[in-house]
């Protein structure tokens, strides 16, 4: 369970931001956004996509507000150029992720190679 925290955007505005983005992303499976309240979203993921969160976050971050963001609960309109630079930024983001994650498996798979290698020179 995450939890949106002190940023300079309203919860509303994160939640609509993470949901066009996560809705956005070519992924599987999709995460599973819900919202408790409108004042404090609480988000529900899988742990394959906490580093997304993050990197939105981060972007969420480090960004000036969009001028085209109004914030009401009626009607939210997103400036699409925002979410576009949000987009490549968590795509970069996930790229380092899966890399990590890649050489990481490699590691693994070197190792258990050699523990088998060691375990049938033994026998011999």
């Amino acid at each position: 369970m995450l939890l949106i925290t002190k940023t300079t955007y309203s919860p509303s505005f994160a939640y609509t931001a993470l949901n066009s983005l996560f809705h956005t992303i070519p992924t599987k499976p999709q995460p599973k956004i819900t919202v408790k309240s409108k004042s404090t979203p609480q988000i529900t993921m899988s742990s394959s996509f906490q580093a997304q969160f993050e990197a939105v976050e981060t972007a969420l971050k480090d960004m000036d507000p969009p001028k085209q963001v109004r914030d009401t609960t009626a009607d939210e309109t997103v400036d699409t150029k925002f979410l576009e630079i949000l987009h490549e930024r968590s795509a970069t983001m996930m790229k380092k992720v899966e890399e990590k994650e890649r050489k990481e498996k490699e590691e693994k798979e070197k190792e258990k190679r050699g523990r088998e290698r060691e375990r049938r020179e033994g026998r011999k």
